[in-house]
């Protein structure tokens, strides 16, 4: 049988047909009364809703809104409930509120408000918020990550704050996005942050697959200097005692790496995946209670521009304050792609809230050891790096020879200084009168671009100054 087409039960002429008056009586009931059932709810008092309202978002989003006032009815952008103000914990169990919220947008279908005993809630908008975590509402929040069901939350332009046992805030993290989800899809619970730390924008990721619930997977962006670290946590539920075994992807100054860690109790271990194939290691340890690290990274191949960059980047950072972070840090430069310095190290001590250089050390292969000291960046428009340098004479006959071949016994001290200076935008070198005294006051300074320039300086004994 053929399939009969569908057709529109009315003539295209409708309209024309009716009375005038019939019309207007039908388009003014429809638009009024459109416009009441959307009206009612400005009318509501909704103090008698406050409980019911707080029991859905407690339920929905698994944390704990109460105090609530002047809730109101707004249209635009959608409907939404507008909570003039209320408090905000994750649990009960918390002495301290996290935040004072303020115009909280709780975004909802307007037909469940009709409903006697609960309405859905689509999404809840916070902005401008100061949120206060400490080690029990971090703990909270982190079971509530990990174990429960929520519904969707938006925070925008608000600043997270941590605090200590003694409640001095110690972390402050700017939050320009910050999104909490299920996506239903996917079967995925997802917590991705935007926002900025120690002076440093920062993206991050949090993602649970609920196919395997003991599998969390997390990455963190750090723009400048350019990290990405890519985490996957497994938990062993089964396992006697409780055990937790991560690998961590780090791309970090153009290297690539893979670390294996394991968590016991309170303390992270590190150890690298493969020491064959990997383009750096770390070792060492992170204790939380106290609060302490102990870490060597291992950059086993890097040049000259590179390291320059680092020690910018440190240089940056040293004047930020870092409360009650403690810890050490020494970074190897295993094999640094120069002809004359082949490697070294920079020692970091993060104490009294301030990041401390120890060292910086380099080798001119086996004949010299190079000590830097008070470097900085003078202010010009270009990136001007300036330090003192001391040169440990190992082997005075091959430094000698490296220097002055047709002079091999013309220096005869164990220790020179001098002042550097290094040009980033022409990639010109300076150095000042090389003394075997001390850095006294040099003022004038010689241009190199090159070792072979740098010998050729060196035989002007104007230049090269020894008593």
């Amino acid at each position: 049988m053929k399939k009969k087409s569908f057709t529109i039960p009315f003539k295209s002429n409708f309209f024309k047909e009716q009375d005038p008056f019939h019309l207007v009586i039908v388009f003014f009931i429809i638009f009024f009364g459109t416009a009441i059932f959307f009206s009612i709810p400005t009318f509501y008092d909704y103090k008698k809703y406050n409980q019911k309202i707080e029991n859905t978002i407690n339920d929905e989003f698994k944390i704990k809104i109460h105090n609530i006032e002047g809730i109101s009815f707004r249209f635009i952008p959608s409907p939404h409930l507008l909570i003039k103000k209320a408090n905000l914990k994750i649990n009960e169990n918390e002495k301290n509120i996290l935040s004072e919220l303020k115009n909280i947008k709780v975004f909802i279908s307007i037909l469940d408000l009709y409903k006697e005993d609960r309405f859905n809630i689509k999404r809840i908008n916070i902005s401008k918020a100061n949120i206060y975590f400490n080690e029990l509402s971090l703990k909270n929040f982190i079971y509530n990550l990990k174990k429960n069901i929520v519904n969707n939350i938006l925070i925008k332009k608000s600043t997270l704050f941590f605090k200590n046992k003694k409640n001095e805030i110690v972390l402050i993290s700017k939050i320009k996005n910050l999104n909490y989800r299920i996506d239903f899809n996917n079967n995925k619970k997802i917590l991705s942050i935007d926002g900025n730390i120690f002076d440093s924008d920062y993206e991050y990721k949090y993602v649970i697959d609920y196919q395997n619930p003991n599998v969390q997977n997390t990455s963190f962006e750090l723009k400048n200097p350019n990290l990405l670290i890519e985490n996957k946590l497994v938990e062993n539920y089964n396992s006697l005692p409780f055990a937790q075994e991560g690998i961590m992807d780090i791309q970090f100054l153009n290297q690539k790496n893979i670390i294996k860690y394991n968590i016991d109790k309170n303390n992270i271990f590190f150890r690298n995946k493969d020491l064959n194939n990997s383009s750096f290691d770390i070792d060492g340890a992170v204790n939380f209670k106290p609060f302490h690290f102990d870490l060597v990274i291992n950059l086993k191949k890097i040049d000259l521009i590179n390291i320059e960059n680092l020690i910018y980047k440190i240089y940056l950072n040293k004047i930020l304050k870092y409360e009650n972070l403690s810890g050490s840090t020494i970074i190897n430069f295993e094999n640094i792609e120069n002809k004359v310095m082949n490697k070294g190290f920079i020692k970091l001590k993060f104490e009294g809230s301030k990041l401390h250089r120890v060292s910086e050390t380099f080798y001119l292969k086996d004949f010299a050891v190079v000590e830097v000291s008070d470097y900085e960046y003078l202010e010009n428009i270009d990136q001007i790096l300036q330090m003192k340098v001391k040169v440990n004479i190992l082997d005075k006959n091959k430094f000698n020879r490296f220097l002055f071949n047709y002079k091999k016994n013309k220096i005869t001290d164990d220790n020179i200084y001098f002042i550097y200076q290094y040009n980033a935008d022409s990639g010109h070198s300076f150095i000042s009168k090389v003394s075997n005294k001390g850095f006294g006051n040099n003022s004038e300074f010689y241009k190199f671009k090159n070792v072979q320039q740098l010998k050729n300086l060196l035989k002007d004994d104007n230049v090269f100054n020894l008593d």
